[in-house]
């Protein structure tokens, strides 16, 4: 029997005894002698000892032995085993210095690159490119190739419908901005940029995205009115007529703001209730005391001076 195994590496043979009497069964009980030989390259064979002593698997005329690593370091080795009362057999091992693969190719390193490998490698992506047509970048121009709503599709086109793109007006070449006040082809957008920085110069951003108060500024810490439309203008106004105020009230002898102002001169004069010489005024829910006034009189009072 002729076994392919790795050189260097230990082999675990076992192996049955045909009964010479009954060659349809195993012989048991036998003491089984190994004899070895090996041979390297082209040299003669030569006498190999076997460490291991071959013993039966209970009883059952099958025996087993294990060859050493360093008996099996060799190119080939022959095992010969016999027995009183079993059939010769023996084993032939073609012995290769293999490279163990491991675990997903765990045991691959340092693998040596074939130069010839360079034109097939550089073939097969080529043909992956080409079969996705990315070869269209930058090597091919054909007509109508892109696929609608691919990525190039719908950078060309909005709608990303590469046949509705039309170089002479859509290329970027066709899209550029005039910048010197001269407008050599019809197709082109003059911008006044100029006007446009004038403007930009003038504004001034505190927080992100919040103009502060210099914003459209003339210099003066005011608004340019020039650079406010009537429509503009009107705009803000409505806004503010229509815009709800939250309600508020300064406190005695502080400086109110525009909104505290409109809350507390609504209710000194619509909602108070007068008790003696104290004239209580109430908040919009029309019972909870927003200020409180001193009358000089709590019969016919011609004055009062706020107390809290």
């Amino acid at each position: 029997m002729q076994i392919t195994h790795k050189k260097n590496t230990a082999y675990y043979l076992a192996f049955p005894m045909v009964d010479t009497t009954s060659p349809e069964s195993f012989k048991s009980g036998e003491t089984v002698l190994d004899t070895g030989y090996y041979k390297d390259g082209a040299g003669a064979w030569t006498s190999l000892p076997i460490v291991d002593t071959v013993v039966e698997i209970s009883s059952t005329g099958v025996y087993e032995v294990t060859l050493s690593a360093a008996e099996m370091n060799h190119d080939q080795v022959i095992i010969k085993m016999v027995s009183t009362n079993g059939a010769d057999t023996a084993f032939l091992f073609d012995l290769r210095d293999e490279v163990d693969l491991g675990v997903a190719g765990a045991g691959l390193t340092a693998v040596p690159w074939n130069a010839s490998w360079d034109a097939e490698v550089e073939s097969e992506c080529n043909d992956a490119l080409v079969a996705q047509k990315l070869d269209h970048l930058v090597a091919v121009a054909d007509a109508d190739d892109p696929v609608d709503n691919s990525i190039v599709a719908k950078i060309a086109n909005a709608a990303g419908d590469w046949s509705s793109f039309t170089p002479a007006t859509d290329a970027l070449s066709s899209l550029y901005v005039v910048t010197d006040g001269t407008a050599t082809d019809a197709a082109l957008a003059l911008v006044d940029t100029t006007a446009i920085k004038a403007v930009t110069d003038q504004m001034a951003f505190t927080v992100a995205n919040q103009l502060d108060a210099n914003a459209l500024s003339t210099g003066t810490d005011s608004i340019d009115a020039a650079a406010i439309s009537t429509g503009g203008a009107n705009a803000i106004a409505d806004a503010l007529l229509a815009r709800q105020i939250t309600e508020s009230y300064a406190t005695d002898g502080s400086q109110p703001t525009v909104a505290q102002m409109q809350y507390m001169l609504w209710s000194a004069l619509a909602q108070f209730a007068i008790s003696g010489t104290t004239m209580s005024c109430k908040k919009l829910d029309g019972t909870t005391q927003s200020m409180t006034f001193l009358l000089d009189s709590d019969t016919s009072p011609t004055s009062r001076t706020r107390n809290a």
